[in-house]
């Protein structure tokens, strides 16, 4: 659009892709910022917050149903200053916002649109509305404000007090220890929500929760709990099986609106792909089931393939809607496949249940529906034929697919999602031993690094049309930290390490409070709300809070850092007291108190070999190791006074009990499988 057009409103520079989708609307839109509420103050209006994201299904409809309404507009031009938000570039805003909304009506979502005084307080929320009833929402919230504005300054009194009291106190913690017997409690409590049947946990709909099975995985590697294994494996079976998973290009969708993972919300988002890909990944090298490896590869190159950016960055995400509307890009009639794949076209159709009427709104997801063994008995051709018809088919119709519409692209770069995404790539060249993958995740890491990082270590959360942009959140500390720390365990270079400390000191100076142990979501320089935030809750995404402790963990090790080592016991001490309630959703807390409960081995391997006995670790599914070494002694704290010239020693220590070291990888490998 040409920044002349009459016709744009003030998003018009922005560089958020949900943002611009927004600028050629008749409501006169402004970005988050002081000229908004300014505008308020001095005009006597209300403002409204719109919140929502680039792959968002119900915002757009939204965007064409009101914001678009030259009707609409109108009102909302009159009577209000109207602020867009894209949440992923400003999720501090959206958490204050939500909850509100959550305080008001109890739930909430996205589109996310809030009613607030000029001082940017809440006074009524919700999420969709339909153009008649956002008419009259409009009009009668107009008028109370002109009549009665003091009926919602008093609206808004409450609505704060309500979101005061959903902030977490931090009560002294005198828990000195934590119990394994805790830890089974809490897994009987999550066992009871399995569906035995389809995976996942019970009801709809259904996300993936990989943070929680990440948990549980390792859990099992302590415990040996098969039941939990197989729960996992059908889980990921299940997932991989269904419609939500990309049968043509990999990569899976957001969640799936039944029980059975069948039929998706279209949209892929980067942070769900990357730590599925993680999933399973793990869960391969634990049980070397070569399922599991190839939809963790599949998953992987199409991040690569469609994700990728040539500045080796990792782009948000892919819309659900497409030019010819929900899901249709992925979606298939029977007709195509007929004059696709010709005579392999009743195999391929049988296979993935394609029928004329279709398995979803006329048209066909594909998802297996059939059995290669009954496939070959049926059409009497060997199984090795039929797999050959399938993979045939899938290329085929990959190579039609490309040439339809794609859905919508958000350029923009995320700096904890694009840690995840690192973490991802590391765990599946362990996975699959492809050097490629290794590649592109420490290029990544260095592209991240030399954009978003400043001098004084503090970062900036958004790189979007070659620029840097919005102070970074505490997950874009703790999931970069996180992903660096996992680069120097995979290559021994120190400059990885260094880093992840850095930003985590940073991160401590300026996201805490005195006598707290948890961080805020927003630093002391970048609270645009004032807002108390600190994100405990483990969901599809980690608490950002949990991974900074676990990082304060691995750090304490390297860094012969106790009081580190505290901070963390401390913090996971904090949403001990939280977990009883749901811990499905305190996992990654969770995983964490596995480390209190069965202290993890620190191996550090010093000398001429410590690369080669590194290697070893690669093909290595064990989350209890936190690894460290060199050629040579180093600076790190943990390697001190280790260096032998000539030898290659092995040092296992845990719990700080350390043993002689060991001079063969094979001996030191005995000592902790």
């Amino acid at each position: 659009m040409e920044e002349n057009n009459q016709s744009s409103n003030g998003l018009i520079h922005q560089t958020s892709p949900y943002l611009l989708q927004h600028a050629d609307n008749p409501v006169d839109w402004f970005p988050w910022g002081e000229e908004a509420f300014e505008k308020a103050r001095q005009q006597n209006k209300l403002v409204l917050i719109s919140i929502g994201y680039s792959a968002c299904h119900w915002c757009h409809v939204m965007e064409r149903e009101c914001f678009h309404d030259p009707e609409v507009a109108t009102i909302m031009n009159e009577h209000f200053i109207s602020i867009k938000v894209d949440r992923e570039e400003r999720p501090d805003i959206d958490h204050y916002y939500m909850e509100a909304v959550q305080v008001i009506t109890g739930g909430g979502g996205w589109p996310l649109n809030v009613f607030a005084l000029p001082d940017g307080r809440p006074v009524l929320g919700g999420t969709y509305f339909p153009k008649e009833r956002w008419i009259h929402t409009l009009t009668q919230l107009a008028r109370v404000y002109q009549q009665e504005p003091q009926r919602l300054r008093q609206q808004a009194d409450q609505i704060e007090q309500g979101v005061q009291h959903l902030q977490i106190s931090e009560a002294t913690q005198t828990l000195e220890g934590f119990q394994g017997d805790e830890l089974e409690n809490h897994i009987n409590r999550i066992r009871r929500r399995f569906d035995t049947k389809n995976g996942g946990l019970k009801g709809a709909p259904k996300f993936p929760m990989p943070v929680l099975y990440q948990f549980l995985l390792q859990y099992y590697f302590e415990t040996n709990d098969q039941k939990l294994l197989d729960h996992i494996q059908l889980t990921l079976k299940k997932m991989a099986n269904g419609g939500i998973y990309d049968h043509l290009g990999g990569g899976f969708a957001r969640y799936s609106t039944d029980e059975q993972w069948f039929v998706p919300h279209f949209e892929k988002m980067l942070y769900d792909n990357a730590l599925l890909a993680s999933l399973y990944s793990q869960v391969y090298l634990l049980t070397k089931e070569k399922f599991f490896q190839q939809v963790a590869a599949e998953t992987l190159n199409f991040l690569q393939n469609e994700m990728l950016s040539e500045d080796h960055l990792f782009y948000s995400s892919l819309d659900a809607d497409s030019e010819d509307g929900e899901g249709r890009y992925y979606t298939w009639g029977s007709y195509e496949i007929d004059l696709l794949l010709y005579q392999d076209a009743e195999v391929f159709k049988d296979y993935y249940g394609i029928s004329k009427k279709g398995n979803w709104e006329g048209v066909n997801i594909l998802s297996p529906a059939a059995e290669i063994s009954d496939l070959a008995r049926q059409y009497n051709k060997p199984e090795s034929r039929i797999n050959e018809i399938i993979e045939k088919g899938k290329k085929i119709l990959l190579e039609k697919r490309k040439k339809r519409t794609p859905p919508a692209l958000d350029h923009k770069v995320i700096v904890a999602w694009n840690a995840l995404a690192i973490k991802s790539f590391i765990h599946g060249f362990q996975a699959t031993g492809k050097r490629d993958y290794l590649r592109v995740a420490l290029s990544s890491a260095e592209s991240l690094i030399s954009r978003q990082l400043e001098s004084d270590y503090r970062l900036k959360r958004i790189y979007a049309r070659e620029q840097s942009s919005v102070d970074a959140f505490l997950d874009d500390y703790a999931f970069l930290a996180d992903a660096l720390l996992s680069l120097y365990q995979i290559t021994f270079d120190d400059k990885w390490v260094d880093w992840a400390y850095k930003i985590t000191d940073y991160a401590l100076q300026h996201f805490t409070r005195p006598d707290e142990n948890l961080l805020l979501y927003a630093s002391d320089q970048n609270n645009a709300v004032k807002n108390d935030k600190k994100e405990v809750v483990d969901a599809v995404l980690p608490s950002s809070n949990a991974v900074f402790a676990r990082n304060l963990f691995i750090l304490g090790q390297y860094f012969a850092s106790q009081a580190y080592i505290e901070r963390a016991r401390k913090m996971l001490a904090v949403a001990h007291t939280m977990i009883s309630r749901e811990p499905a959703y305190f996992s990654n807390w969770l995983s964490l108190m596995i480390w209190f409960v069965y202290p993890p081995y620190e191996v550090a391997i010093v000398g001429r070999k410590a690369e080669e006995y590194r290697s070893r670790f690669e093909y290595l599914y064990h989350p209890g190791v936190i690894l460290a070494g060199g050629t040579h002694e180093g600076n790190l704290p943990i390697l001190k006074d280790r260096f032998k010239l000539g030898k290659t020693q092995i040092f296992i220590c845990q719990g700080q009990n350390c043993q002689e070291p060991l001079h063969n990888i094979e001996d030191a490998l005995k000592k902790i499988v």
